[in-house]
């Protein structure tokens, strides 16, 4: 039995037995039962007193079950065993009220990028958007490196601090000259050919410097974990074989990539942040001395609300479409080079979606019921399209209308067409799949 208090903020346990504080990922499971994830990846099912068990121990798993996850949502891994259908009513049973921190209804409206329409996101509505497309002139880097392709720096935000926030960095070309001839002519922060002079680092370092601009207030800053996203790299390659064969041909270096996702917490206006820093490095110094970062994005909100905010971040960013429009655009006026940059964008940008889908692969080896109820997820019908999309769990009611946007929603009275504010497009609720059918 358990000797000492607790606290539930959202879906976070927060447990302190005399000196000792422990912080477990919580779920309910049904009216008298709970499952609570520990760091160290250990699960145990939680009775209401006055039940036969109190704690029973139904699985333990790697340390890495409690690593964050940035394709899906950051939950532990599924655990091992048999798939096992469900209906609509074991679904229903331990549909949860939405935690302390998020509203009793959401909606999430897709917004265009404001300065040529490149591409749009579903932001949350009152949450505000910043920055866009812009285009580097030649003339001002002292060379054409940097202006062959559109560049994007944007955010979403639910304040103008950023108090939750997704914020996309822009790619950049460096030119990294320390085995040139030349070396030592032109320092650091000087140009080259339109690139920025810097040395490659290691994707940690370029990630730390990225902190320290974006969050020069930051104190107490530490790192929780690390993921080297493989997945990416592995798309990269696949996308770039045929061009590395061709190198490789010329005797020349392939281009290498390397990823890596931070996740770190840090003491900023007297809030303590938790913030996911992810970037690919491209290694192509064999042509022109160049590497860049590339799909380099940040995402944040307080770490006492990470967890609560985190199913809804991760639906902004994986809503990121690209206008084909506007690529048709840019490859009419940038040529082909340029629209191969932007293509290589799309292609990775679906490989993040897919990477939760990716994890699932294997459901005949999983416990698919447990681990979507332990994630804090659910698959729905999509009532326009009629596919199965994974989402958050945190809301009784998703209604979609044929654009994608979504409202989520607590009030079972709720019906956005009655209400002038929303009924402007048709909605149709977005039930849970029935995997039985």
């Amino acid at each position: 039995m358990f000797d000492g208090q607790y606290r539930i903020n959202g879906q976070l346990l927060l447990l302190q037995s005399g000196d000792i504080r422990q912080q477990a990922f919580f779920r309910f499971t049904g009216t008298d039962t709970a499952i609570v994830t520990y760091p160290d990846g250990t699960i145990i099912e939680v009775h209401r007193a006055g039940h036969p068990s109190s704690f029973t121990q139904t699985s333990s798993t790697s340390k890495s079950a409690s690593k964050f996850s940035l394709g899906g949502q950051s939950t532990p891994s599924q655990p091992a065993n048999e798939v096992s259908g469900r209906s609509q009513a074991s679904v229903g049973a331990r549909l949860q009220p939405a935690p302390a921190n998020l509203p009793d209804r959401l909606l999430l409206r897709r917004v265009d990028e404001p300065n040529e329409k490149g591409f749009s996101v579903l932001v949350p509505e009152t949450w505000e958007i910043k920055g866009g497309v812009f285009n580097v002139h030649p003339d001002q880097t002292n060379g054409p490196a940097n202006s062959i392709t559109p560049k994007y720096d944007f955010a979403v935000m639910n304040t103008p601090s950023g108090e939750v926030m997704v914020h996309w960095i822009p790619t950049w070309n460096y030119a990294d000259l320390s085995m040139a001839p030349s070396n030592g002519i032109l320092q650091t922060g000087a140009y080259y050919q339109g690139m920025p002079v810097r040395s490659l680092c290691s994707p940690e370092a370029f990630l730390r410097d990225l902190l320290a601009r974006e969050r020069p207030t930051a104190t107490d800053v530490s790192v929780l974990d690390r993921d080297p996203l493989a997945e990416i790299d592995r798309a990269y390659e696949e996308r770039f074989a045929s061009v590395n064969q061709s190198l490789v041909q010329m005797n020349l270096a392939p281009v290498r990539f390397e990823s890596l996702a931070l996740l770190i917490e840090y003491t900023e206006n007297n809030t303590r942040f938790r913030e996911v820093l992810k970037t690919t490095l491209v290694d192509n110094r064999s042509g022109a001395f160049m590497w860049s970062n590339e799909q380099t994005l940040l995402f944040r909100a307080p770490a006492e609300s990470f967890e609560e905010w985190k199913p809804i971040i991760d639906r902004i960013r994986s809503s990121f479409e690209f206008n084909p429009q506007w690529i048709a655009k840019v490859q009419l006026h940038a040529g082909v080079r340029g629209a191969n940059a932007l293509e290589t964008q799309r292609h990775i940008n679906n490989v993040f979606r897919q990477i939760a889908a990716n994890q699932s692969r294997n459901q005949a080896e999983i416990r698919h019921e447990n681990w979507l109820t332990i994630s804090g997820q659910d698959e729905y019908n999509n009532p326009f399209t009629g596919k199965v999309e994974r989402d958050t769990s945190a809301y009784r009611f998703r209604w979609q209308n044929d654009t994608g946007e979504i409202i989520y929603s607590n009030e079972a009275s709720f019906d956005p067409n009655r209400f002038e504010a929303y009924n402007s497009k048709e909605w149709k609720p977005s039930t849970v799949w029935n995997r039985k059918q």
